[in-house]
């Protein structure tokens, strides 16, 4: 189906270093949402938190997206003030917002735990029902158009897209997503403007209002 990102259950690709003895669990650790730019060789080269802090990233740590721009949580301890060595690092699902039609949508329920924006993106921390570790969930982003808000903006319409693809449900998976706002800076102002998300929760539809950020 297009316009629609595959997030294989099994996923969360944890890559680079790991601790080498006790005493490296002294050292002051972080943990950080942001994007990482890599190099043609898949070297990552920089480390942008959603905080807006721009890191260079020490040499030697490589993944296997060549040459591109992640959405990432990253695990690293400062080196200088302006460069981290990173511990461990997880690719987070990047979807592009698309109008979809309604008889192709499928909602199939899952947990939401939180919905935030950071970095320019809309970002869940989901709990996706499962049953089997290789099954393929898949996941986008549904643009519903936008509404007239109580600031008198524009509030832009989000409705997340899950199909569990014939999964069960014996336990949860924890998935984080992010939404790419990138389409919408020229169309919508911050502190006037505001965005909708739409999620089908195992206990309804909750619906999360966020500040255009």
């Amino acid at each position: 189906m297009r316009n629609v990102s595959l997030l294989l259950c099994m996923l969360v690709s944890l890559v680079l270093t790991a601790c080498s003895s006790s005493d490296d669990y002294l050292e002051a650790y972080r943990h950080d949402f942001g994007t990482l730019q890599t190099a043609p060789d898949g070297t990552a080269q920089t480390f942008r938190t959603d905080g807006g802090l721009l890191f260079d990233v020490e040499e030697g740590n490589k993944v296997a997206q060549r040459d591109t721009l992640l959405r990432v949580r990253a695990f690293y301890v400062p080196v200088s003030p302006t460069a981290i060595r990173i511990a461990s690092l997880a690719t987070m699902l990047l979807l592009e917002p698309r109008p979809m039609k309604a008889d192709n949508f499928r909602a199939d329920p899952l947990r939401l735990n939180a919905c935030w924006t950071g970095g320019g993106y809309v970002n869940l921390h989901l709990d996706v029902p499962t049953a089997n570790n290789t099954a393929a969930h898949y996941f986008a982003m549904d643009e519903r158009g936008f509404v007239s808000n109580a600031a008198g903006g524009q509030t832009l319409q989000l409705r997340l897209y899950h199909d569990a693809h014939g999964d069960g449900n014996a336990w949860h998976r924890e998935t984080f997503l992010s939404c790419n706002l990138a389409p919408y800076h020229s169309l919508l102002l911050p502190g006037r403007d505001s965005i909708e998300v739409n999620v089908q929760t195992e206990k309804g539809l909750t619906t999360t209002t966020l500040a255009f950020p």
